[in-house]
């Protein structure tokens, strides 16, 4: 395995360098790394990371699949905020996505997981682990990703349809509330529509599935502006986001519906005569996807109504005042 050493420069500890080095040379032996190249970069706090001369010639070797491992002595060569170590790592993964497709620029073949699997085996038979071994190892915690995701939405969306009907006093309550509330109902309404869903694709639904995102964060600078309200301090700077987020989701949202009647008007005279598709499968490609949309919109205009009363009732520095 080819690596490549990295070791910051102290101004202030002459032999700093040479320790970094002899720890790293240490690790690569004992590992039987090749290091192909050593860099080393000066501590500057006003620099940021991405920015550094040597870091940029790193990326660049990475991107032209000249190493595998970066290795430094610690983690403090590489001092800088924890969003551009974030910033780092995205660019390092879209180095790695591209070093996994194949030298013509044609992309890896197999589902996102199974390239994962595939990756991260290929990396563990370096250290000796058979590649049957490690795919078999990483496709396992892959599935059991998946596997506890699905299980952790499952129920929070069954507590929701749950809480859309339950009443404090359930043990009086009506009997068609009684069944809504039911877990084992619940659950099965809950996972009747998520199969609903999966037969139109998440590529059909994801703009709407973003939609419902800008909205949640909507909501949030709604709540964001009324608090600093009532406390007296300054919310101005929140407006300008807080417009965006509604117009882009309002934006999305009219469009997806407009392409979704387009959709439905097209299937009606043109492909359901020519008996290229029935009316089941508009239903599950457009209708579902149709009926969100409004009841996003709506759902969205009662957010906008109600935010904008809250704020408007709010008093300013009602908090220190009570």
């Amino acid at each position: 395995m080819t690596v490549q050493c990295l070791y910051q420069n102290d101004p202030k500890d002459a032999a700093a360098v040479l320790g970094q080095r002899n720890a790293c040379r240490r690790a690569a032996n004992k590992l039987g790394w090749l290091i192909q190249q050593e860099r080393i970069c000066d501590a500057s706090e006003g620099t940021p990371l991405l920015l550094r001369p040597d870091v940029q010639e790193l990326l660049r070797d990475v991107e032209q699949g000249r190493f595998q491992v970066l290795v430094v002595a610690s983690a403090e060569v590489l001092q800088c905020p924890e969003g551009e170590w974030e910033s780092l790592l995205a660019v390092l993964a879209l180095c790695v996505a591209g070093a996994a497709a194949a030298a013509d620029g044609t992309p890896a073949a197999g589902t996102p997981f199974q390239i994962f699997s595939r990756g991260v085996a290929g990396f563990f038979e370096m250290f000796g682990v058979p590649v049957y071994v490690a795919t078999v190892f990483m496709t396992m915690c892959v599935s059991a990703l998946a596997l506890t995701s699905l299980d952790a939405v499952a129920r929070i969306g069954r507590m929701s349809f749950q809480e859309l009907f339950s009443v404090d006093d359930m043990e009086h309550a009506e009997g068609w509330r009684k069944l809504f509330c039911n877990t084992y109902f619940s659950t099965i309404i809950t996972l009747a529509f998520g199969f609903l869903l999966t037969q139109v694709g998440y590529a059909n639904i994801w703009p709407l599935f973003g939609s419902a995102n800008q909205l949640l964060s909507a909501l949030v600078l709604v709540t964001l502006c009324v608090f600093l309200k009532v406390t007296g301090r300054n919310n101005k700077m929140l407006f300008p986001p807080l417009v965006i987020m509604l117009c882009v989701t309002f934006t999305a949202l009219v469009q997806r519906l407009i392409a979704m009647v387009k959709a439905i008007s097209n299937a009606a005279s043109v492909t359901i005569p020519a008996g290229e598709t029935t009316w089941g499968a508009v239903f599950i490609a457009n209708g579902l996807q149709l009926i969100l949309a409004v009841l996003l919109i709506v759902l969205g205009l009662n957010i906008v109504f109600h935010s904008f009363s809250a704020y408007k009732k709010a008093e300013h520095n009602s908090e220190a005042k009570a």
